[in-house]
């Protein structure tokens, strides 16, 4: 009677051990998952932040020099064409300086895996326009990258064939670079520098290259009190036909306006 019940009771002692052996291991498991999850969900986490690239598009004509150290003196790399993307890499202290009257910084750049330094004056988070693109084809190009870029267009009361006025939502985030935009888009005179006009006494400036046919050819700025640019106006005008473009500020950015009107 003694022996069984101690079989019994080795057993219940086994059983009881399996079971806490088999709970265990489950415990473990279940931890083990936890933690994996967790590590993923980390992962994820630090992926989901990384900040996106900053990339910048050159606006300069004849392209921009990239160089190999934060100063105009130091070696030149390469040319980066008009238009071309360009990766911001940092922004060195104390490299602030003014390029034809165009104020900027040298910055660090990565272009197509050539690492350098360019004058931030020429180069813009906008796509400057192509050669020849129209005013609605940049538009929606730019607006499928950039928000707050709108385009509107209105026939002249009497129709197509007596003028257009073409409305463009720009967030350049200053006059030179909205005035750069719109000189490309809009056709305005290559001869006529905003910077020039905005130091003259009377802040106006006729184009230079002024046909003879032409009533009118000439950019000119306005003003507030403390000396601040409120709307740059251009204007043209023939015997039969006349063209403005008025530059105005808005909360996001700059409306560029261009209103042609036919007789």
């Amino acid at each position: 009677m003694k022996i069984i019940d101690v079989s019994l009771i080795a057993i219940a002692a086994l059983t009881l051990s399996c079971s806490d052996s088999k709970k265990i291991q489950e415990e473990a498991t279940v931890d083990k998952e936890t933690a994996t999850s967790q590590l993923q969900m980390a992962a994820a986490t630090v992926v989901l932040e990384a900040p996106e690239p900053e990339i910048f598009y050159i606006t300069a004509n004849s392209g921009l020099s990239l160089r190999k150290a934060s100063n105009l003196r130091s070696k030149k790399l390469l040319t980066i064409p008009y238009g071309s993307q360009v990766q911001l890499l940092s922004r060195p202290t104390h490299t602030d300086l003014t390029i034809d009257g165009k104020s900027g910084a040298m910055i660090e750049v990565d272009y197509q895996g050539a690492r350098g330094f360019i004058f931030n004056g020429y180069a813009s988070k906008l796509a400057p326009p192509h050669d020849d693109e129209s005013v609605t084809a940049y538009a929606k190009r730019v607006a499928s990258v950039v928000p707050n870029v709108k385009v509107s267009q209105l026939e002249n009361p009497k129709g197509k064939a007596y003028g257009m006025t073409t409305s463009l939502e720009l967030p350049a985030k200053s006059w030179d670079e909205a005035y750069t935009l719109s000189r490309k888009l809009f056709h305005l005179p290559a001869s006529i520098s905003l910077r020039k006009v905005a130091r003259t006494a009377d802040h106006k400036v006729v184009n230079a290259k002024k046909i003879k046919a032409s009533l009118k050819d000439e950019l000119s700025v306005i003003k507030d009190n403390d000396g601040s640019i409120t709307q740059v106006n251009y204007e043209y005008m023939l015997r039969d036909y006349s063209r403005s473009v008025i530059i105005s500020k808005t909360n996001t950015g700059f409306l560029i306006k261009e209103i042609e009107v036919a007789k």
